[in-house]
């Protein structure tokens, strides 16, 4: 009982610290999806959410707000380096 316990309150702080916001990521489609140079507003949003860029390509349910032809660029662009998950894209 103790064991489930602490393994329930250790993903609750997980997801807690990630608190994710893919909705926010539609301010990044005109670089992501069209090839424009991303705004400001764009970086700073990829950049608060860069832990879960790569828990976003893999759920077909947020796939939609990460997924496009300059995704890449776009976070190169920012300056912005993520893990193994965003080499295929």
């Amino acid at each position: 009982m103790c064991v489930s316990f602490v393994v329930v309150v250790a993903l609750s702080g997980v997801v807690a610290q990630l608190d994710c916001k893919p909705q926010l990521l539609k301010a990044c489609h005109p670089a992501i999806i069209d090839g424009n140079a991303p705004s400001t507003l764009c970086c700073s949003i990829l950049t608060a959410e860069k832990e879960c860029l790569c828990g976003y390509l893999e759920d077909r349910a947020y796939r939609q707000y990460v997924r496009g032809p300059n995704l890449r660029k776009t976070i190169t662009s920012c300056g912005i380096h993520v893990g193994v998950c965003a080499i295929g894209v």
